[in-house]
C-alpha cells in the first residue's frame, strides 16, 4: 500500500475473512510514536504509513474473520457484508458479537464463506468506486496486479495447512 499512497484515485480496500483482521492489524496504530519508547515505535516500524491510510477513500469488508480480541479498521467509507452458512457464520463470529456484523448478501443462493460469490452480490455503488492498482499487468513483477483476484475459501487454506501440519507431524514420529 505505501507504493500507492498517492494514487490520484484513492485507495480502494476490499477485504475478505481473515484479510480483514490483516488489513486491520497493519492499519491500526500505524504511523503512532509511542512515548514510553522515548518517541520510537512501540513494537514495529508502521506496516503502513499514514499518508496510505489518509488517502484510502473506501474500505469494503466482505464476511470479516476477526481474531477473539481483534477489531476492524474503520476507514472514512467502510461497509461490512456478510454471507450466509455455517462457515459463514463462525468465520465472522467474532466480527459479529463486536457488533461489526454489517448487512446479509443476496447471493441469489447460498453463499457459503466464499470471496467470488460475495463479490458477485456486491451493489454497484459499491463496485462501481473500486479502481485498478496501476500498471501491473499478471507476470509483471514491478507493478501491481490490475486484475480480480479471488482467493481460495481461507477454509480450504486451512484445512490444507492443517493436512500438512499433520503430515509433517507423522514424518517427524518416523524419523523418531
Amino acid at each position: 500500500m505505501n507504493r500507492i499512497a498517492s494514487d490520484p484515485n484513492g485507495i480502494q480496500i476490499v477485504a475478505f475473512s481473515g484479510g480483514a483482521q490483516a488489513f486491520s492489524s497493519a492499519a491500526q496504530g500505524s504511523g503512532q510514536l509511542d512515548p514510553q519508547e522515548g518517541g520510537g515505535w512501540s513494537a514495529v516500524s508502521p506496516l503502513i504509513d499514514q499518508n496510505a491510510l489518509d488517502n484510502i477513500t473506501q474500505i469494503t469488508y466482505l464476511s470479516p474473520g476477526i481474531g477473539p480480541f481483534g477489531r476492524l479498521y474503520m476507514g472514512p467509507d467502510t461497509t461490512i457484508f456478510h454471507g450466509s452458512g455455517i462457515t459463514d457464520f463462525g468465520a465472522t463470529l467474532f466480527s459479529r458479537l463486536s457488533g461489526n456484523a454489517g448487512t446479509g448478501l443476496d447471493c441469489g443462493g447460498p453463499c457459503g464463506h466464499n470471496f467470488a460469490n460475495e463479490y458477485a452480490a456486491l451493489d454497484s455503488s459499491i463496485t462501481s468506486n473500486l479502481t485498478s492498482c496501476p500498471g501491473k499487468t499478471p507476470g509483471n513483477e514491478t507493478g501491481y496486479y490490475s486484475g480480480p483476484y479471488f482467493p481460495d475459501s481461507f477454509f480450504e487454506w486451512l484445512n490444507g495447512l492443517m493436512d500438512y501440519v499433520e503430515s509433517a507431524s507423522a514424518q517427524q514420529e518416523k524419523a523418531d
